[in-house]
């Protein structure tokens, strides 16, 4: 028997029916495949593999506890360890209720005491373990580079070295321990009711979107500065104990002589991220990173090889080598390229369109390496490398930008970096300079490294070099990896390409290479290449969809999911292992079945005019978010999103004027200066701790102490009031300025409102639903061959279920709550679903 599968693949659910077809072929040769009955059909519901509630994915929801779990641990394992080496080395007693005994004593006051004044050998003890409990922040330039959390505890460090400079305190300890000792001294002149609580002098962070504010933060320089300064001042007083193998043990950080890192500054190496297998070489190579130069140059060559030139009268044509050399060279030496510019200045072609442009898309983006590294020093701006950048071949800038991204040698399981030999190599010839400086520069940690090579090979300032180390170039891989993108480019490059000249029709060797063109003549094919082998049962899907799957450790010891590695997206994972489950199911039962049909979700057709309002918004927003970098880049603001929904929210407090642009809650004016600092925090206004509501619709901008003092409540809770000197009138009368989405979470009754109106809406779910359908058909060729999957709309179903008078199947079940609308399905019946796959097969 043959048959035909039909698949309604949704998020957390599939429906599924298997048709009969008819056997034999046609007068012309075809196979006939009418179907001939239904056979079966069902539906089958599963877990997306999110929360139910915050739709976050389940494995987050673990890892994050898990993780809490193992930094407590090792804490607690490395403060166990320090406690037993002062213990050996004396400066600890070995009793347990001496040492409780010791606990009484304020080890911030031995701390500011003990640069001056002798202490005995416990109370060094107590103030060396007290540095070990906080021992500040150590940054890793390679997991750290460009993130909001290091600039954060950058900002707080300057202001604590600032403090340490006005105040004249030599050391962390004495900054924040002269207040205590101080305090504890003029406590003793008062009477009790009188005495005012001691300082806490810790560092405490403010969550603000799951990210971290401080107010300071000690570093741990800072920290092995005052370890050093108590330490050689005791010494005179203790010299036979506090020997260079006492200090080895506890807080030694130089390893180049073979020993061991002190227990106070050990610190695990930390587990590289994982990076996505290369497109086109997956058994063999990870992605290249997108701010490499050969990176950002194959990118432009291939869009502008892409373009087609369009004018009244003529053919559309590609460009001419000639053409895109001038084009791509803009390119190369700018942030971005109008198409405006490219037909007026460029090619003098004022009548020209090209074929991706329209409303939305104004304009290429040009090499934003080299665009962000050529920055001169300005008023403005520190100076990066400089324009002296775009004359260095570009194997030199690739060796240069893989230094500053850092790699790391081998993976979190020890398993060796197959990338990091050949960049090793790739550095060394490229600079010049000798194999073990060029795996010293690209593997270390210290920022610092990096910054002393700028200073010394290049003749950089120290300030300059810092710049430079610390560029926000751009994050992420591209779809290819190293060897790829060398063998494609020099053909996508290239001017040997042959083209039909749309004027004399004459076939003439001017046009350059596509995408597809270059990857067949590099010896690639872009697309999966159907090998002919077929399945009478679906293998887990990772063995596939090489090119989707990621972060398999390749080790034949692990679990096949662990070991070829999955979909990042957990509803995309879950929904294709459910897919194998069922499809292999039914082959067991039926028989392999011929032809499979499947249906991708998507939006139904919007009406002319819809299709103008929509291309209209989003052109609109497009230019604004435009302008918003702009703004972000004339005022040294990374560019990420977070900064952008600063500056989109700030723009609402006030359209029309920007110096009037103030705090809802507090009334203060936000400067643009002000907007970035962190002093200004995005707030929700309906607190997510109780709407999960994550949207820009409930979203503004506060003054930190604002943000405090309203907590987990509404705007209406924490302000209502008007105690505290809010006033309420003034807070409504701002609120007035916001979207009409906004105003309503000031009201008295915005979390009924919000029950009644907002909750169980899913923002991802149409997204994942067409990733899904992408991936299935081409995982089920795999069973049923290339040519006989294909995909079907969710339009196209609903259509053919209501011309065929199927949508009264369940009538009774999925009727409209009114007579005047059409019967419609139950989406609470999950057998839709079924009847949904009947059509679709």
């Amino acid at each position: 028997m043959k048959w035909r599968l039909g698949l309604d693949v949704g998020t957390n659910s599939m429906g599924w029916a298997a048709l009969e077809i008819a056997d034999g072929i046609d007068d012309r040769g075809k196979a006939l495949g009418k179907p001939v009955q239904l056979i079966d059909s069902g539906v089958r519901i599963f877990s997306d593999g999110r929360d139910p509630q915050s739709k976050e994915s389940l494995a987050a929801s673990r890892r994050e506890p898990r993780g809490a779990r193992r930094n407590r641990d090792r804490y607690i394992k490395r403060r166990t360890e320090f406690m037993d080496r002062l213990i050996e080395h004396g400066l600890m007693p070995s009793d347990k209720t001496k040492r409780e005994e010791l606990e009484k004593q304020d080890p911030w006051a031995l701390r500011v005491h003990g640069l001056d004044e002798q202490l005995t050998l416990h109370q060094l003890g107590r103030a060396l373990f007290h540095l070990q409990q906080r021992r500040g922040f150590k940054s890793n330039r390679k997991t750290d580079k460009g993130s909001d959390e290091k600039g954060a505890i950058k900002q707080a460090e300057l202001q604590v070295k600032e403090r340490m400079k006005e105040q004249g305190a030599r050391t962390l300890g004495e900054l924040l321990g002269r207040e205590r000792v101080d305090q504890e001294k003029r406590n003793q002149t008062l009477p009790k009711g009188q005495r005012k609580p001691l300082t806490v002098a810790r560092a405490k962070p403010t969550k603000v979107k799951n990210k971290n504010t401080y107010d300071f933060y000690p570093t741990r320089d800072m920290v092995a500065h005052e370890f050093d300064a108590l330490w050689n001042q005791q010494k005179q007083y203790h010299r036979a104990t506090l020997n260079d193998v006492a200090y080895d043990a506890l807080a030694n950080q130089d390893t180049s002589t073979g020993k061991q890192v002190g227990s106070l500054f050990f610190q695990r190496p930390l587990k590289p991220q994982p990076v996505g297998k290369c497109a086109l070489y997956p058994h063999e190579e990870e992605r290249a990173p997108k701010a490499l130069a050969s990176t950002q140059a194959l990118r432009i060559y291939q869009e502008v090889n892409h373009l087609k030139l369009r004018q009244p009268g003529l053919a559309e044509r590609k460009l001419t080598v000639e053409e895109r050399s001038k084009i791509v060279a803009n390119l190369l030496s700018s942030q971005k390229v109008s198409f405006d510019r490219i037909r007026k200045t460029l090619l003098k072609l004022p009548d020209a369109s090209f074929s991706i442009e329209s409303p939305k898309v104004k304009d290429l983006k040009g090499d934003l390496t080299a665009y962000i590294l050529c920055q001169k020093p300005s008023a403005k701006v520190t100076g990066r490398w400089g324009p002296k950048w775009r004359d260095m071949p570009r194997d030199q800038q690739d060796a240069i930008v893989e230094i500053l991204l850092g790699m790391d040698p081998v993976y979190g399981n020890d398993r060796e970096n197959p990338a990091f030999a050949p960049a090793v190599q790739s550095i060394a010839n490229a600079l010049g300079i000798d194999e073990a400086k060029a795996k010293e520069l690209l593997a270390t940690n210290d920022e610092q490294n990096v910054i002393n090579w700028l200073v010394e090979d290049f003749g950089f300032s120290r300030e300059r070099a810092e710049a430079i180390e610390s560029a926000p170039i751009p994050a992420g891989h591209g779809r290819l990896g190293r060897t790829a993108t060398n063998k494609i480019s020099p053909w996508l490059m290239s001017e040997q390409a042959e083209a039909i000249d749309p004027i004399n029709n004459e076939t003439r060797i001017f046009a350059p290479y596509t995408y597809d063109q270059s990857c067949r003549l590099g010896g690639y094919s872009h697309t999966p290449t159907p090998d002919g082998e077929v399945f009478d049962q679906l293998p887990y899907y990772g063995k596939v969809l090489e090119r989707s799957v990621a972060f398999g450790t390749g080790d034949v010891d692990h679990k096949q999911e662990k070991r070829i590695g999955k979909i990042a997206n957990p509803t995309v994972h879950v929904a294709l292992n459910q897919i194998r489950a069922v499809v292999n199911a039914l082959a067991k039962r039926y028989g392999t079945p011929q032809e499979i049909v499947v249906e991708v979700a998507r939006d139904l057709p919007l009406s002319a005019k819809g299709k103008k309002d929509l291309d209209k918004q989003q052109t609109a927003n497009k230019k604004a978010n435009d302008a918003r970098v702009a703004e972000l880049t004339e005022h040294e603001q990374r560019n990420t999103y977070d900064n952008r929904m600063r500056m989109r929210l700030w723009e609402e407090l006030n359209q029309n004027d920007k110096l009037n642009r103030c705090c809802v809650y507090t009334g203060e004016q936000i400067g643009i200066e002000r907007l970035f600092s962190a002093e200004v925090e995005i707030e929700h206004i309906l607190p997510r701790s109780r709407t999960l509501d994550d949207g820009f619709g409930n979203k503004t901008l506060s003054m930190k102490t604002a943000n405090r003092y309203k907590g987990q409540r509404t705007p209406s809770e924490a302000f209502g009031d008007s105690k505290d000197g809010y006033d309420w009138a003034a807070i409504s009368a701002r609120a007035d300025n916001l979207s009409d989405n906004k105003k309503w979470r000031f009201g008295p009754d915005a979390m009924e409102r919000f029950d009644e109106k907002e909750r169980g809406f899913l923002a991802r779910q149409l997204g994942d639903t067409r990733y899904i359908a992408r991936l299935t058909r081409e995982y089920l060729t795999k069973m049923a061959g290339p040519y006989n999957v294909w995909v079907t709309t969710g339009h196209l179903t609903s259509e053919l279920r209501h011309a065929w008078g199927l949508n009264s199947v369940l009538a009774g079940h999925n009727r409209a709550e009114t007579e005047a609308e059409d019967i419609k399905k139950n989406r609470n019946d999950h057998r839709h679903h079924a009847l949904d796959a009947v059509v679709i097969a």
